[in-house]
């Protein structure tokens, strides 16, 4: 079908076009595909790709928006170096059953806000650095605080070497234990008790 002007098809019921090679739709100018109960875009052997050469890419819903993969890995910003920005309302991340894994295996990684970071878990957490070491700071006049729940003794705090042997311990009743090795305490001005 060639035209110089414009081409408008109508149907009063469905619609169909049927091609069994290689095919494209192509304008200058904007594309428009609509269904007013949904829109389907499905590849029965290959990959489906959405691409754009020199413009972004706009997904919008107004409900759920959710990207499965049945077979592999979702990789979001694979190829580039750019940033990749998730928000949402409530601010949530959260997995399956299998978990969520957050991480970097070229580079570092920062994870900062604007106020107050909370990080929890339900069951134990373990905070570990293969080369290098772990620093914890604060700004200034500020303080860091470790909670051991309830104050009867329970729970506790432990710094311990690599095979395990506790040379520092304190409960949740404030009791203090030191294990094996050498105490060293040495202090510029006078040490004082309580």
């Amino acid at each position: 079908i060639d035209a110089s002007g414009a081409i408008t098809i109508d149907g009063t019921t469905t619609f169909s076009v049927d091609a069994v090679g290689t095919s494209n739709v192509t304008t200058n100018g904007a594309l428009t595909i609509s269904g007013s109960t949904g829109l389907i875009l499905k590849s029965d052997g290959g990959t489906l790709d959405i691409e754009t050469r020199v413009g972004a890419i706009d997904i919008d819903s107004a409900g759920a928006l959710t990207l499965d993969s049945s077979a592999g890995a979702i990789s979001i910003g694979a190829a580039d170096t750019g940033v990749i920005t998730v928000s949402s309302r409530n601010g949530y991340i959260t997995g399956s059953a299998l978990g969520v894994l957050i991480g970097s295996t070229a580079a570092d990684m920062t994870i900062t806000a604007a106020t107050t970071l909370g990080v929890s878990s339900g069951g134990a957490m373990s905070i570990g650095a293969s080369d290098g070491g772990i620093s914890i700071t604060t700004g200034a006049d500020d303080a860091i605080n470790l909670l051991l729940g309830n104050d009867d003794g329970g729970e506790s705090f432990a710094v311990r070497n690599s095979g395990g042997t506790a040379a520092l311990t304190v409960d949740s009743a404030l009791g203090t234990t030191f294990g094996a090795g050498t105490v060293d305490i040495s202090a510029a001005l006078s040490l004082l008790s309580p």
